[in-house]
C-alpha cells in the first residue's frame, strides 16, 4: 500500500482550515495531516519539521510569503491554494499553484484536487527515476501533463523565474518546470554548464560570443544576451579555459 503524502494546510481563516482538514480526513486517504498552520512563523516550522509533499495555503496568506513558498518550493512540494469563490481561478493565482480551491470548495472539488498532486508527485518519481537509469544522457522536465527527455548538448540556457525554471531549447522552444536553478545546478555541471549570474545557467558549448567589459556578458546561441556576475566570472573563463 503507497505510504500516504505528508500533507499540511497553511491559512488566515480558522473555519475554513478545519472544514478542509475534516474533508481530507474522512474522504483522502491518500493524505495524511500533519498539521495546520496560522501564521508565517508557524507555517516553516510546520514545514521543517514535516517536509511535506502537498500543502493548500490561502492564496492572500501573509502577501503569499515569498521565504515560505521558496522553503516548499525546495521540497519539491505541491501547493493547491485556497481563495474567495470569486478569486479562485488559476489565472488569479501564483504560477507555483497546481491548483486552486474557492472557500466552500465541495468533497469531489477536494479529492479531484488531491488526485491532480498525486498524478504529479508520480511523475515526478518517474522522472528520477528515468534520470538514475538513464545515468544523466538525458534529463527528464516533469510538469502536471508530460515528462520531457532532453539531451543536455541541446539546452541552450536555463533562467530562474521565482521558484520556476525556463530551459530554452536549441530547436527554439522553451520547457517551464516548478523547481528553483539551484536543483538542477550540480546535476549539468557535468555537462558544461556553468551558473554565471544568480537567474542564469548557460550551456558554454552554446556561447557564440563573450563580450569584454565592466562584467561583461555572453550572447548565447539564441541570440540571447546574458550578463556575467563580478564573482561568477573566474567560474566562466576556468570552463572556457581563458586565461
Amino acid at each position: 500500500m503507497r505510504e500516504a503524502i505528508k500533507t499540511i494546510i497553511v491559512g488566515n481563516r480558522r473555519p475554513e482550515a478545519g472544514r478542509l482538514h475534516t474533508i481530507l480526513s474522512a474522504h483522502c486517504p491518500q493524505v495524511a495531516v500533519s498539521g495546520i498552520a496560522f501564521s508565517a512563523a508557524e507555517a516553516e516550522k510546520l514545514v521543517s519539521r514535516t517536509s511535506p509533499g502537498l500543502a493548500f495555503m490561502e492564496m492572500d496568506f501573509q502577501d503569499n510569503d515569498s521565504r515560505l513558498l521558496t522553503k516548499l518550493s525546495a521540497l519539491d512540494c505541491n501547493i493547491i491554494f485556497t481563495a474567495p469563490e470569486q478569486q479562485y481561478t488559476l489565472n488569479q493565482v501564483p504560477e507555483l499553484a497546481i491548483d486552486c480551491l474557492h472557500y466552500h470548495a465541495d468533497i469531489k472539488d477536494v479529492t479531484n484536487a488531491v488526485s491532480k498532486a498525486l498524478q504529479l508527485q508520480w511523475l515526478k518519481q518517474q522522472m528520477h527515476k528515468m534520470n538514475h537509469i538513464n545515468q544523466l544522457q538525458t534529463i527528464a522536465l516533469s510538469n502536471l501533463n508530460e515528462i520531457q527527455f532532453v539531451q543536455p548538448q541541446h539546452i541552450i540556457r536555463l533562467e530562474a523565474s521565482n521558484n520556476y525554471t525556463n530551459f530554452f531549447l536549441d530547436d527554439g522552444s522553451k520547457v517551464t518546470i516548478s523547481h528553483t536553478l539551484k536543483h538542477y545546478e550540480e546535476t549539468l555541471t557535468l555537462h558544461g554548464f556553468v551558473r554565471v549570474h544568480q537567474s542564469h545557467i548557460i550551456n558554454i558549448n552554446k556561447i557564440r560570443k563573450y563580450v569584454k567589459g565592466k562584467g561583461g556578458y555572453v550572447i548565447m546561441q539564441d541570440g540571447e544576451c546574458i550578463n556575467i556576475s563580478p564573482n561568477r566570472k573566474e567560474a566562466l573563463f576556468k570552463s572556457l579555459n581563458i586565461t
